[in-house]
């Protein structure tokens, strides 16, 4: 956990934190302290958002469609 720590500390604003959780999953969050008052914002509806949840990826650009008629019928879970 203290290396987990070290590394998000180290790479802040470098881009590399979400990349990170993803790989890590539920492990990336396990000793973390949170603020009960985080939670309470509106724009944060659920603080216990597991690392598969859909809104971790972006749905394909329609415009991807429009190019590549493979895709038509694929798209990313959730959208």
């Amino acid at each position: 956990a203290a290396i987990v720590d070290e590394r998000r500390i180290e790479f802040a604003f470098e881009g590399n934190r979400y990349f990170t959780l993803k790989r890590l999953g539920p492990k990336a969050n396990k000793d973390a302290v949170k603020d009960p008052k985080d939670c309470e914002l509106a724009a944060v509806a659920n603080c216990g958002l597991s690392s598969s949840d859909y809104r971790f990826t972006l749905p394909i650009p329609l415009i991807e469609f429009d190019g590549n008629p493979n895709l038509r019928t694929q798209q990313n879970p959730g959208y």
